[in-house]
């Protein structure tokens, strides 16, 4: 599935409020973009180590910039919808009212968007830091 058929997904299943599955969908979209960004960075790295493509180098590091920004709004998306599917969670009488396909998108939902590398919050505190 493409990054584009994950978000119209995910956004289909926000408007009739199957926010779990909604939350899964922006995940796939963040990791995808993510492993996008990362690979185009190290192209991007590789072309300017060669100084007969450096400035090509320059242009797809601003390419990776812009698929980074874009997964950060997706894991921003992912866990709003998250919050939504846990304040409807909460007025449900109990966890059993969940489907099994949305029981198992909670529960993957949930370990990528509590799962981040320690670097990447010492990373995120020095930023805040500053």
């Amino acid at each position: 599935m493409s990054i584009s058929a994950f978000l119209e997904a995910a956004r289909r299943l926000e408007l009739v409020s199957k926010y779990w599955l909604a939350t899964e969908k922006y995940v796939h979209a963040y990791k995808l973009m993510t492993l996008l960004a990362e690979e185009t960075r190290a192209e991007a790295e590789a072309m300017t180590n060669t100084s007969s493509e450096s400035y090509k180098g320059e242009a797809r590091q601003q390419v990776a910039k812009l698929y980074a920004s874009h997964a950060d709004e997706y894991f921003k998306k992912s866990r709003a919808c998250l919050i939504k599917a846990l304040e409807e969670e909460s007025t449900l009488e109990s966890r059993e009212s969940l489907d099994g396909d949305q029981a198992r998108a909670r529960n993957r939902s949930f370990a990528v968007l509590f799962s981040k590398p320690v670097e990447e919050e010492t990373k995120l505190l020095l930023e805040q830091t500053e």
